[in-house]
């Protein structure tokens, strides 16, 4: 499902690996999911990789979106998308 919503982003937006989009956090979670171990649980691993995304790529430039029109002044943002993937399995998290 990640890999068939990521090539969906990638066909209607044009967004690329390395944007700072919700795309970047969609790939680091599958990968994520692809090397877990077996006694890592499915959500915390999820949880683990989009935290790592959305850090990774706050201090870089938006390249797509409504937030590339900032330029320079997105460095040290968050992308909202990124973020509310990780709000959402935080909040999935704290409800299993």
């Amino acid at each position: 499902m990640l890999a068939q919503a990521s090539q969906v982003i990638i066909e209607r937006s044009g967004a690329t690996p390395g944007d700072k989009t919700v795309l970047d956090s969609l790939l680091r979670i599958e990968q994520g999911l692809d090397t877990r171990t077996p006694d890592e649980g499915m959500l915390a691993t999820t949880l683990s990789a989009a935290r790592a995304a959305l850090d990774e790529f706050r201090s870089r430039e938006s390249r797509l979106g409504r937030a590339h029109l900032y330029g320079a002044r997105s460095v040290g943002l968050d992308d909202p998308g990124m973020k509310a993937v990780v709000l959402l399995l935080e909040a999935a998290a704290s409800e299993a």
